[in-house]
Order: structure tokens, then sequence, then C-alpha cells
């Protein structure tokens, strides 16, 4: 009966080393939309939750006025030419990752936020992809 203790308290340990790294899993294994398929959706997508991936051309244009920054993504395939019939404005409040500051040629970005009826993109994260993604090799 000693050792009935120590099975249900190493059952009870793996059940919970099990759920932190399901969860664990689960978050890095998030799903992201491209703009396209955001775009799709049509109003389903307004007001929910998002995470789109694009490609920013250029730096973020800042108005100090309303503090946010805002700049365009775009749909890109894999030999770097633009696929997207319309940008997707997004508008962004906070601090900008230090990747986007100074002069941007090509960079992913992945925001998180909702796209409201207006038709942009309130994010509320950005996620920037590692720059040498885009290097010639």
């Amino acid at each position: 009966m000693k050792h009935k203790k120590f099975i249900i308290g190493g059952i009870i340990l793996c059940i919970a080393i099990g759920g932190l790294g399901y969860m664990a899993l689960s978050s890095s294994l998030e799903h992201y939309d491209t703009i396209g398929d955001m775009r799709s959706q049509g109003v389903e997508a307004y007001d929910k939750t998002l995470k789109v991936h694009g490609h920013l051309l250029q730096t973020p244009e800042y108005d100090s006025a309303r503090d946010i920054y805002t700049f365009d993504l775009f749909d890109v395939d894999d030999d770097g030419e633009i696929t997207s019939v319309e940008p997707l404005t997004v508008i962004y409040e906070g601090r900008l990752p230090d990747q986007l500051a100074g002069e941007i040629e090509r960079i992913g970005v992945t925001a998180e936020g909702q796209l409201h009826s207006d038709e942009y993109f309130y994010s509320e994260k950005l996620l920037v992809a590692c720059p040498s993604r885009y290097e010639s090799r």
C-alpha cells in the first residue's frame, strides 16, 4: 500500500508534464493566414483575432499625432513576386521592432490583431522574420 501513493503521485506528475508539453507544442504550431486567405473569408474575418503573414516592402510610416505606425503587407510567392491583388494596410500602436527601423528592402512580418470593417488591420503584436532568410546565397 505504501507504493500506491508513489504510483498515484507519479501518474499525476506525468499528466501535468504531458499537459504542459501539449500546451507548449500547440502554441508553437499556430496557424498564420496569408492576406489572400484572410480576404477570402469576407466579413467572417472582421473583428476576429487573426495572425496574418505578409511581406513589408518599405519602412512603416509614423504618425506622431496619433502615435501609430502604418504600413502595407503583401503576399509574395517563392520567387519574390507580389501576388496580392491589394495590400493589407496594418495600423500598429506600440514600439516598432528593431528590425523594422531604418531602410527596409523586403522583410516577412506576421501581424496579430483584428481586421475591421474599414478594411484596416489593427495589430496588437508584430513578429518579424529573420532577415537572413531573405538574403541571396
